[in-house]
């Protein structure tokens, strides 16, 4: 494998001459004989040299050099995956060990985290970019948790157990704090990141020690309430008060950016509200039915989730003026029963989930200006019975599931003008009209699930317009044994255009 690498960056010049670099063959070949033919070492190592003058690589070449006299064969791994950890600026190094100790295939998103790293190190958008170029972190989507290399999240742990100079483990959860365990004044003044849950040994007077805590989860709290320190970035608490003033005593920290809340709460806090910075917020199972009108002050909103919030009945009608938000969820609270008229005004919105709104009836007329939505998901809202003719205008919109949608009778005929949309899903909708002849105009639909539609079941005009779909790749209708239905030969007939199979 070596071999075959060596001659690969031989031949194509890949790490050197193709980037105008005068590197020499023979020392390409050392590097990559260090690296001992292990896959994720070469990546990492040949990401990190890409662009790299000669200086760079004799001292990479050293730094490896160095790892190979390390005697066992794992420490000898995490000695070269560590030369370019070594490089990075202090600001990468802390991102990285925050993604593999905290965010890594957490509750948050890498929208989130950005969020963080926003207030803390400034640039996260580079800095992100950077981390994922060296091959250090999987490159994904906003909305998506972070992923990176299981050995590299191995390294980040190995690193963060034994972090700064008195070798402090960085992050704290349950895993490495055993209930018989002791935890130092000196240990709580330098965590970073802490997930608080039963039976950890750890009360409201070590969290409120912690003075440079970033990070703080907590899944249940043995006390009354808690003081936050003022260093915390982000906050994800679960409690049983009513109020978040009976949770937590005093002020939220004035440097907060994402906020996530799970309590029967019967008001939104009015603690909640003082933070103007706010660019996360999730709520989970509160009480409260409605959000006050100066809601409209967090100007920096950019994700904002809903969850089991069943007294929740609206949004302020000035909720439009959200300048930031990308990213709506609004998912089982059941008396939700309008959005507001000023709906369309979000021309930041990129997403928006609308799941088991059972007593929301129509979208805005205006829907259609939301200039910016990509990604659209309403299932499991019954009572919504059309789409507004302005549906059409969303020009940006790539992926649409309208399932389980009972009562919904027919698209609109502006339906053929979403020019990007490339998937659909109507699972289990009840339509009673036939596509609207557009439909097969949309000329990038690549994929089309369409089981338990009535719409393509019963109709044969419906097949047919499917068929002139010019892109389309996948294609999932499900058949019923009932009458009035299609057959599958009928169905088959219909696509291939030959006679049904008696």
């Amino acid at each position: 494998m070596t071999h075959a690498f060596s001659d690969s960056i031989v031949q194509k010049q890949l790490l050197g001459i193709q980037f105008g670099l005068d590197i020499p063959v023979d020392l390409i070949d050392e590097i990559v004989a260090n690296c001992e033919g292990l896959p994720l070492t070469l990546e990492v190592i040949g990401s990190y040299l890409i662009r790299k003058r000669l200086p760079i690589w004799r001292e990479c070449l050293e730094a490896l050099d160095e790892a190979a006299d390390v005697v066992d064969f794992n420490e000898r791994l995490w000695s070269k995956l560590q030369v370019s950890y070594n490089r990075l600026s202090f600001e990468h190094q802390e991102m990285f060990l925050d993604a593999a100790t905290f965010f890594y295939n957490s509750t948050w998103n890498l929208q989130a985290a950005k969020s963080c790293w926003n207030k803390l190190y400034s640039f996260e958008q580079i800095r992100w970019n950077y981390l994922v170029d060296l091959c250090l972190v999987y490159d994904v989507g906003e909305e998506c948790c972070i992923q990176m290399h299981r050995q590299l999240r191995s390294l980040g742990m190995k690193l963060a157990s034994a972090w700064g100079h008195s070798r402090i483990r960085r992050t704290l959860t349950k895993k490495n704090v055993s209930p018989t365990s002791t935890v130092t004044d000196m240990e709580t003044k330098e965590v970073i990141a802490l997930r608080l849950e039963v039976s950890m040994p750890l009360n409201s007077t070590h969290v409120f020690q912690m003075q440079k805590l970033r990070y703080l989860d907590i899944e249940e709290l043995d006390e009354a309430y808690f003081i936050c320190p003022s260093s915390v970035v982000l906050l994800r608490l679960r409690g049983e008060g009513n109020s978040l003033e009976d949770l937590v005593k005093g002020h939220l920290p004035a440097c907060l950016v994402a906020l996530d809340l799970k309590a029967p709460l019967k008001c939104f806090p009015t603690i909640v509200t003082e933070i103007r910075g706010l660019e996360v917020m999730k709520f989970e199972a509160c009480l409260f039915e409605g959000l006050p009108e100066t809601f409209i002050n967090f100007q920096k909103l950019r994700h904002l989730t809903f969850s089991s919030c069943n007294g929740l009945h609206s949004l302020p009608e000035d909720f439009g003026l959200l300048s930031e938000l990308r990213y709506l969820e609004l998912h089982y609270c059941y008396d939700f029963e309008a959005l507001p008229n000023s709906f369309g005004n979000l021309h930041s919105l990129q997403i928006l989930k609308i799941v088991s709104l059972h007593n929301l009836q129509r979208l805005p007329q205006d829907f259609g200006a939301l200039s910016n939505l990509e990604r659209l998901v309403i299932s499991d809202a019954p009572k919504i019975s059309e789409l507004p003719d302005s549906f059409g205008e969303l020009h940006r919109l790539q992926d649409l599931h309208l399932d389980n949608m009972s009562s919904l009778r027919a698209l609109p005929y502006s339906f053929g003008n979403l020019s990007q949309l490339w998937r659909l899903s109507m699972v289990g909708c009840a339509m009673t009209k036939e596509l609207p002849d557009s439909f097969g105009d949309l000329p990038n639909l690549t994929n089309l699930d369409f089981r338990d539609c009535r719409s393509a079941e019963v109709f044969p005009a419906s097949m047919h317009v499917i068929r002139r779909l010019p892109r389309l790749r996948y294609l999932i209708v499900q058949t019923r044994e009932s009458e009035g239905n299609l057959s599958e030969s009928e169905l088959r007939a219909l696509w291939t255009g030959e006679q049904p199979i008696k």
